[in-house]
């Protein structure tokens, strides 16, 4: 019975080690984005961009659920030089919605992605100059 208590608890605990390693890699990874500017380019490059309007984020229904349709840099930059909000629309083929309306169509990862972005948005909209030396942010 003691040997099945001490393998069970070296498990959990090895499990716990695992989730704080992601979360190392992931803030050391944050880090380097801020500090190197080739690795922020890089990012940019080859990451996905999620579209927003008003803190709604642009979605596309599909059935019963919500798709959020991903965009690289270069079609971003090809729709916000002159697109107006409808005829983005019709071009990507969804509509602006709110993500409170959508949380339950969306699946798990686009959801919290999408809550994490709108939460920096909402953080950037609130806080436009910085607390310690008052430039803009």
């Amino acid at each position: 019975m003691s040997l099945y208590c001490r393998t069970f608890f070296r498990r959990k605990s090895f499990g716990c080690y695992r989730l704080l390693s992601t979360y190392v890699t992931k803030a050391r990874y944050l880090f380097e984005l801020k500090e190197d500017e080739e690795a922020c380019r890089k990012a940019q490059k080859t990451g996905v961009f999620y579209l927003f309007h008003d803190l709604d984020p642009l979605l596309q229904a599909s059935g019963h659920r919500y798709l959020v349709p991903r965009l690289s840099r270069a079609e971003l930059e090809g729709l916000l030089a002159s697109l107006p909000k409808s005829e983005m629309e019709a071009e990507l083929g969804g509509s602006f919605i709110k993500l409170r309306q959508a949380l339950f169509q969306l699946n798990s990862v686009d959801s919290s992605l999408l809550f994490t972005a709108q939460a920096l948005l909402r953080w950037h909209d609130g806080h436009q100059f910085c607390s310690k030396s008052g430039q803009p942010t």
